[in-house]
């Protein structure tokens, strides 16, 4: 694809796959000496529906190769607001703010694709709720008990 060109990606302005108009692009891939090889294209682009812009990565490596097509299957990222990013629900205003703000940076982690972050982030999010709803006896003492 070369600038001017369009490639159909997510819009996170649109909410859904659009053209967009490529505005600068840039190949970069694995050294011919490295022992895997892989590749990214980045793309800036604007959006043809809204006007809007965009960064994108097309990036694939050897193990996406797919024999039934003969090409490299590659995967997308886009930014901001990549289809695969989860969003707060619609009420979550409605939670107490101490909950809502452990909650919103369990969100962040996820998207910033950080696991050991937002498992860190559930448990403080569990005792955030523990401690509102005050929660006294802990699920290993009630266990021991029987």
């Amino acid at each position: 694809m070369a600038i001017g060109g369009t490639i159909k990606i997510y819009c996170g302005d649109c909410k859904r796959s659009t053209n967009h108009v490529i505005i600068a692009e840039r190949s970069v891939s694995s050294h011919p000496l490295e022992a895997e090889n892989w590749g990214e294209q980045h793309y800036f682009c604007q959006c043809a529906g809204c006007d809007g812009y965009a960064y994108a990565i097309s990036e694939w490596d050897e193990a996406d190769w797919n024999p039934h097509t003969g090409e490299m299957d590659s995967s997308w990222r886009t930014y901001p607001n990549s289809r695969n990013q989860r969003h707060t629900f619609d009420d979550d205003h409605l939670l107490p703010l101490k909950i809502r703000s452990i909650y919103r940076e369990i969100v962040g982690a996820m998207n910033a694709q950080l696991p050991l972050l937002t498992a860190i982030g559930l448990r403080a999010l569990i005792e955030a709720i523990c401690k509102d709803r005050k929660v006294k006896e802990t699920l290993i003492k009630s266990q021991n008990q029987r």
